[in-house]
């Protein structure tokens, strides 16, 4: 459900500095209604980190995928008035 999904998202906003010191780089993540889980997209992601996201938020609630650094997304903003 929504509700579900939107309580994984916000489960990773809270996580966000902790992650961030366990060495998981995470460059975007959304919500995906027609799948049914949160989409993670980790910066050369490793399973010891794959399974510490798995713990966390569940691994029926999570689609954790690995890119390379020139994958991060620009923010949008950055590009603004260019």
């Amino acid at each position: 459900t929504w509700r579900s999904l939107l309580a994984v998202h916000h489960q990773l906003e809270v996580s966000w500095y902790e992650l961030k010191a366990r060495g998981i780089d995470i460059a975007d993540f959304s919500p995906d209604p027609a799948a049914n889980r949160e989409i993670i997209k980790v910066v050369n992601l490793t399973s010891a980190q794959t399974a510490i996201l798995d713990n966390l938020l569940g691994t029926d609630r999570i689609s954790v995928q690995w890119i390379s650094a020139s994958q991060v997304p620009v923010p949008l903003a950055t590009t603004w008035g260019r």
